[in-house]
């Protein structure tokens, strides 16, 4: 994933390829501003938006992300992080990626520096509901355990509710989602640039 040169250092943004970032510019995959009612950061990822040319540009970036998250707040370590995945919309049998999917669990569970404490899904599509039980056999039964999935016969609201019952509350979800927060990934990743010194 990270090549001989990145595997013993911390990453930093310069250690980015502009592939890496792709996911991140079509607002993919990033870290929400505000931590749940028990102080965890929170992961939002939208699927359909994922950008990249090889599937290590990915792992690179939610990688890079992780460091940031530990770097800003040592806590994140005892509490872990919950994800939010959002892949309401579109979505075909063809954009299953089906060794993406088992390397980010792997990646999930055995290498990320943080434990991901909950991994919410949400997703409106019959080809999500094909594909879910692969995803839970790929996922083993550590992430089964965390895994909650929000299918798109439930109703907006009563999604929304389930959230704000387990600590994520409307004001901290995006837009997207029917909540609050208009959080914009590049801001952050300008102020990153200029936190490591970088060109804009």
């Amino acid at each position: 994933v990270f090549g001989k040169d990145l595997a013993y250092k911390k990453m930093e943004l310069k250690d980015l390829k502009e592939e890496d970032l792709a996911t991140a510019r079509n607002h993919g995959l990033f870290v929400l501003p505000t931590r749940d009612s028990g102080g965890r950061a929170v992961i939002f990822s939208r699927k359909p938006l994922w950008s990249f040319q090889h599937r290590n540009n990915l792992l690179r970036w939610i990688w890079y992300l992780a460091e940031e998250l530990l770097d800003s707040d040592p806590s994140v370590q005892f509490k872990g992080v919950v994800v939010l995945s959002y892949d309401d919309g579109p979505y075909s049998l063809e954009q299953f990626d089906r060794k993406l999917e088992s390397r980010l669990f792997h990646f999930g569970i055995e290498c990320f520096p943080v434990r991901w404490v909950s991994l919410h899904h949400f997703f409106d599509s019959k080809v999500h509901e094909y594909v879910l039980p692969f995803l839970l056999f790929m996922m083993g039964p550590k992430m089964r355990a965390r895994y909650r999935f929000y299918p798109g016969g439930l109703k907006r609201h009563h999604r929304l509710t389930a959230l704000d019952a387990l600590g994520l509350s409307k004001d901290l979800l995006p837009i997207v989602m029917g909540g609050k927060e208009e959080f914009d990934v590049m801001d952050w990743i300008k102020d990153q640039k200029r936190k490591e010194g970088l060109q804009d």
